[in-house]
């Protein structure tokens, strides 16, 4: 993915993102943090007041800040851990409420999601004081719901009359869908059981419904209750259970934004080097050989210069596609950007199970491309290295499969070589 489209979503995101590489001591314990990548709302909600926080370290950032928590050792017992941590943070002199979300998306890194929580936790202060005081609605009522006596304080919450309520039965008011537990509630009571903590919903006057929450005594003939209006507490939860669902939907558009391609939804650069080198580790544990492929199109420069970038994208989309069809669902396939793709082929036991692969892709990339009202020609070359053979990391395997499809490119464009010391004569 470009840079700057990666950069933009980062910048208009709702919450605070900070990307920091975690720094050990030679006793391989944390002792620090380097931010590596933030954006803008990170510097406003962490209340860092200088211009670039990237490359510097969090001791040096917050250094002449005095708070209730230690970051650094917060954030190590994450680090340490491989793992996540959630802490609700309210700061007296700003007035802000934060809910700090840190994970650590791989060795070494860690990421840290801060969402302005104060609104949230002012409003909660608000239900609190109010939910502090005694329940207020009392009621009386026979075995069957019938309303015997209640308080005036249901005129309030109902909006009706005590009159127009009482001798009335329960379920007269009730919802629907509550009407059903309401009935099990009832049930129990008239089995001598207490009910707490049961909650549905009434009916007002103006139609709208209330949430009552209920604790209610069986006494003989009559139940005995009190009761309180839930509903402005119900509204909280579900905004608060909503806005944790867009933080996490935030978070996984977040993680595939910085490892899939935009375009074709194959592994980008970033992801592609990660699977390789968890590659090279298992091949290095299990002695096993695997193989690298690098693919440039022939042709495509033609293709989108004469039809256009619509049409440039379809044809890439395609090629992604073919290429997919040609591996096994545990290979990788890559996008490396322009019309430059890789192929990781895992476990892998002889060259001619490898070459059967790259004429496949060949054959598959050679079939006209039939995109909109055009029909599209295009062509493959392709680069091999085999680990450990032509390379024993990442970059030197990498760059000896490109440089195989380079010779293999200009000797015979269409084909396929094996990389080797002798101009790649190995087909």
């Amino acid at each position: 993915m470009p840079y700057t489209f990666y950069h933009e979503i980062l910048e208009n995101l709702p919450i605070g993102y900070a990307y920091s590489k975690i720094l050990y001591n030679e006793a391989g314990k944390v002792y620090d943090f380097e931010f590596l990548e933030v954006n803008s709302l990170f510097k406003k909600f962490s209340g860092l007041d200088i211009d670039k926080i990237e490359g510097k370290r969090a001791s040096e950032v917050y250094k002449e800040r005095t708070e209730e928590i230690n970051w650094i050792e917060f954030c190590s017992d994450v680090a340490l851990n491989t793992g996540s941590k959630t802490i609700e943070q309210y700061w007296n002199l700003s007035h802000s409420g934060y809910r700090i979300k840190l994970y650590v998306p791989k060795k070494d890194y860690l990421i840290a999601f801060l969402t302005d929580i104060t609104k949230e936790i002012e409003q909660i202060r608000i239900l609190d004081r109010f939910f502090s005081i005694n329940l207020d609605l009392l009621c009386i009522s026979d075995l069957a719901g019938n309303f015997i006596r209640l308080n005036k304080e249901w005129e309030w919450v109902l909006g009706y009359p005590l009159e127009e309520i009482e001798n009335k039965n329960i379920l007269d008011f009730i919802h629907p869908e509550d009407i059903e537990p309401t009935m099990n509630a009832l049930e129990k009571l008239g089995n001598n059981k207490q009910v707490f903590n049961f909650i549905n919903r009434y009916r007002r006057q103006d139609g709208t419904y209330r949430y009552i929450e209920w604790r209610s005594q069986p006494d003989g003939e009559l139940i005995y209750a009190a009761a309180r209006d839930i509903t402005d507490r119900k509204k909280m939860e579900d905004t608060l259970r909503e806005s944790e669902e867009k933080h996490k939907e935030l978070v996984r558009v977040l993680n595939k934004s910085a490892n899939y391609d935009q375009l074709t939804n194959l592994p980008n650069r970033r992801l592609f080097f990660e699977r390789l080198k968890q590659e090279i580790k298992q091949s290095n544990r299990e002695s096993i050989m695997f193989a690298l492929m690098f693919i440039d199109l022939d042709g495509f420069k033609g293709v989108n210069d004469k039809y256009g970038h619509d049409i440039g994208d379809k044809l890439l989309i395609e090629t992604a596609s073919r290429i997919s069809g040609c591996v096994r669902s545990s290979d990788t396939v890559a996008r490396m950007g322009g019309d430059e793709f890789t192929v990781i082929l895992r476990s892998i036991t002889s060259k001619e199970d490898i070459k059967k692969v790259a004429r496949n892709i060949l054959q598959a990339l050679h079939q006209p491309f039939y995109l909109d009202e055009y029909k599209c020609l295009i062509g493959a070359s392709i680069g091999i290295a085999l680990y450990p053979r032509h390379g024993e990391d990442a970059e030197i395997l990498l760059a000896n499969a490109d440089e195989a499809m380079y010779i293999i490119k200009h000797k015979d464009k269409g084909s396929f070589c094996f990389y080797d010391e002798e101009n790649c004569k190995e087909k």
